[in-house]
């Protein structure tokens, strides 16, 4: 599962608490098991090691652009949304208007 419940102490994106640091921190651990199980050099694992970081930061880079994305789509809502209620006040107060000279 991606996200955890809100009380969290994770990476936060929009609200929302992603687990996927401890996830990645899990995945270090299970490669350098596998390695060194494997026999391999400390230069293997220093390479796969910097493969997976690179993976992480693209992920991670990946989700604070679509993250930038939603907020860019909110903003422009929120200000459509403003837009609408100062024409809808100029209009009442046109009626009022109206209303207050008979």
């Amino acid at each position: 599962m991606l996200f955890a419940h809100k009380g969290s102490n994770l990476l936060t994106i929009n609200n929302d608490h992603l687990i996927i640091p401890p996830l990645f921190i899990l995945l270090y651990i299970i490669l350098i098991a596998v390695s060194l199980l494997f026999g391999s050099s400390v230069d293997a694992i220093v390479f796969w090691s910097l493969v997976v970081s690179v993976i992480i930061l693209l992920v991670l880079g990946i989700l604070l652009f679509v993250n930038v994305m939603k907020m860019r789509h909110q903003a422009a809502h929120i200000r459509r949304t403003v837009d609408n209620l100062k024409d809808t006040h100029k209009i009442l107060e046109a009626i009022r208007a109206t209303t207050l000279s008979r």
